[in-house]
């Protein structure tokens, strides 16, 4: 891209419309090979989100095409553009007399363009991201109160809701689909510049702050480096996006303005990602927890659910009864599995019986045929265990209700936990029972 241009903002006002963002002159690059032709750079949806490329190869070039799964790089010829990329398809193509094979490709992890200067603003747009209702914010003639500011370390980001969100999240396609559904903004508190080598590890902390709030994957996307109103570079990529199922976040529908305390403000999370440092086991732990908990709460099949989950759990109480109070390894691995959950949950507050809205749960939990009654953390292990070690009887056999309510209760145990460890101290949707709405974390009491 050219140097100091109008920013670009992306839309897909229709689900899972292709995004171009080049068309024009490309080189191709691989082996020792070199050759110049036309062709497209574009964010394709479908299956899974990626930026894809197209290179229209002559058939008459002397030098013969790559061969598909060779890896390639791919620059905007005489724009310093350049992405390393893989072929993955080919081809024929005959126009206006000119035929040539045309090369599909995806671009391995980001393609990047422009001058790698310091900015004082970086833009980023949000696929697949729930709705919440803030502070009013005003795009052309549109007006929308889906403005959140939060601040996190030395940044301050705004994330705002897309003025079509409405028509997007009410598309049929968009259910399993994908579109952009807010934009952002970060600068520095202090109005000092960003650094373009800061960058890739404040999107990285972003990307898993925003996918911990939504409670599936998320993150930024085409993200500019804006100075005095001008792009001065641009970053084309995306991380795994999970496809839209559905407003299953824990995030307050109200999120509280940017004032009095700040652990109240889902700021608090991505202040703790980002004042961590990227090595440490702690942030290499907690980034991993993230991860067990999208996977589970974006499952859909219960048993999947729990065991991924309960790895979760596992891992947090790791890392603070090894990592931070000085258990030993071998005492925490002989502690049974149920108690590693019981000293977890009890030291951030979190009650340890069932639910009163996992009646179905709650009825196969209590003593009868099978033996002594169950708490929350007991059914999370037993469920668990006899899905991943099978026996001829079960609590739980039989009994779907119990099961999906098992599932919730135990990536609300986790959930709850990440909340817990980043220090926020705000409301939450309880996934036991939406019905309830947004209520303070237990460790919180009344707002």
């Amino acid at each position: 891209m050219d140097e100091m241009v109008i920013p670009r903002v992306f839309s897909t006002i229709v689900p899972n419309s292709t995004i171009e963002l080049y068309s024009g002159d490309l080189r191709l690059i691989w082996d020792d090979n070199s050759i110049d032709s036309s062709g497209s750079i574009s964010l394709i949806w479908s299956p899974s989100p990626r930026v894809a490329f197209k290179f229209d190869f002559p058939l008459d070039s002397v030098t013969p095409a790559p061969e598909l799964e060779s890896k390639v790089r791919v620059e905007l010829a005489g724009h310093g553009g350049h992405g390393e990329g893989q072929i993955w398809g080919d081809q024929t193509f005959s126009d206006a007399g000119t035929s040539g094979q045309t090369l599909f490709g995806t671009i391995s992890h980001v393609f990047e363009s422009g001058n790698p200067a310091a900015v004082d603003t970086v833009e980023f747009h949000v696929p697949n991201f729930p709705e919440f209702v803030s502070t009013r914010h005003q795009v052309g003639s549109c007006v929308c109160m889906s403005r959140l500011t939060t601040d996190a370390s030395e940044y301050r980001i705004e994330l705002d809701g897309v003025c079509h969100s409405t028509q997007l999240r009410n598309h049929p396609a968009f259910t399993g689909g994908y579109g952009i559904t807010h934009t952002g903004r970060i600068r520095r508190k202090d109005g000092l510049a960003i650094a373009y080598e800061d960058v890739e590890s404040l999107t990285t902390s972003l990307y898993w702050w925003l996918s911990f709030v939504r409670g599936e994957r998320t993150g930024s996307i085409l993200t500019t480096g804006v100075h005095e109103g001008r792009a001065i570079w641009e970053r084309w990529g995306c991380g795994t996006i999970a496809p839209w199922s559905g407003r299953w976040s824990w995030l307050p529908l109200f999120p509280p303005p940017m004032s009095g305390d700040p652990s109240i403000g889902i700021g608090v999370i991505l202040d703790h990602l980002l004042q961590l440092d990227k090595e440490a086991v702690q942030y290499r732990a907690l980034v991993r927890t993230i991860d067990w908990y999208t996977q589970s709460a974006s499952n859909r099949h219960t048993a999947t659910t729990v065991i991924l989950a309960q790895a979760g759990i596992e891992l947090m109480s790791w890392l603070h009864l090894v990592e931070t109070i000085g258990v030993s390894d071998q005492t925490f691995e002989r502690m049974h599995a149920s108690d590693k959950i019981r000293v977890e949950l009890a030291q951030a507050g979190i009650p340890l019986g069932i639910p009163s809205s996992a009646g179905e749960l709650a009825r196969i939990a209590s003593a009868g045929q099978y033996g002594e009654a169950l708490d929350g953390p007991a059914v999370t292990v037993d469920y668990r265990n006899g899905v991943v070690h099978p026996k001829m009887q079960s609590r739980f056999s039989g009994a779907p209700e119990a099961e999906i309510q098992a599932g919730s209760l135990t990536i609300r145990y986790l959930e709850l936990l990440l909340l817990h460890a980043f220090g926020y101290r705000g409301s939450a949707f309880d996934r036991t029972d939406w019905s309830k709405g947004d209520v303070p974390v237990p460790w919180q009491g009344p707002l």
